[in-house]
């Protein structure tokens, strides 16, 4: 599977005219942070290659591949995706295939498409050097950026998850604040309009403005 697809992109490559160089994946694990809401795919390679002279890093997903084995309740699909690298400079491109199993930790992080969430990746190559692609803005294009080391010094430069009372997003408690005091104004009116009608000050009746349209010859 992972040499398959591997060389259905070198094809595609080759039928652009770019020059395309094979790498080998030999190890393939999403680990999912849920302090940071963050999950990296960290991938080994067998390459004494040095990842710092990469430029960026792109995710075939319209390519990716998605397997579900017939083996039993519980198990989860596999999927298998190419990845293009871009070194800084060279008029060639290194491609690998990624395949990993879905996990269940994996499954609660991550939205319907498990690969759109696959934003942040760190390169192992056989010296044990590791290079940590991630978004750093909203998660474009624009915001990947690319530092030495592993998920870990990936997280300390990401924006922090900043969380309200109980765990609770900040976003979230933002809005759940914002409908409660809505619901309060909305009591508050209430109580007034009764308080006015038990003084007998009539409040102002306001009838929409209403169109109305004149038949042709009639005046």
């Amino acid at each position: 599977l992972q040499e398959a697809l591997l060389l259905a992109k070198l094809e595609d490559f080759q039928r652009e005219g770019v020059k395309a160089l094979p790498l080998s994946a030999t190890s393939c694990v999403i680990e999912v942070y849920h302090d940071a809401q963050a999950a990296f795919t960290v991938v080994d390679i067998a390459t004494n290659y040095d990842f710092s002279n990469l430029s960026s890093l792109e995710v075939d997903e319209r390519n990716a591949q998605q397997f579900v084995e017939q083996l039993g309740p519980g198990k989860r699909p596999l999927w298998a995706v190419p990845v293009v690298l871009r070194p800084k400079n060279a008029g060639l491109v290194l491609v690998f295939a990624c395949v990993f199993r879905e996990s269940g930790s994996m499954r609660s992080h991550m939205a319907k498409n498990a690969l759109k969430e696959l934003k942040h990746w760190t390169l192992r190559n056989s010296q044990q050097l590791k290079v940590t692609f991630f978004d750093g803005d909203a998660g474009t294009e624009k915001g990947q950026r690319m530092l030495l080391g592993g998920p870990e010094l990936a997280i300390q430069q990401m924006p922090k998850v900043v969380t309200a009372v109980k765990g609770v997003p900040l976003e979230a408690a933002a809005e759940r604040a914002l409908r409660e005091l809505l619901r309060a104004e909305e009591k508050e009116e209430a109580k007034r309009a009764k308080r006015e009608e038990k003084s007998g000050k009539a409040r102002p009746v306001v009838f929409p403005a209403v169109e109305v349209a004149t038949r042709p010859g009639s005046q």
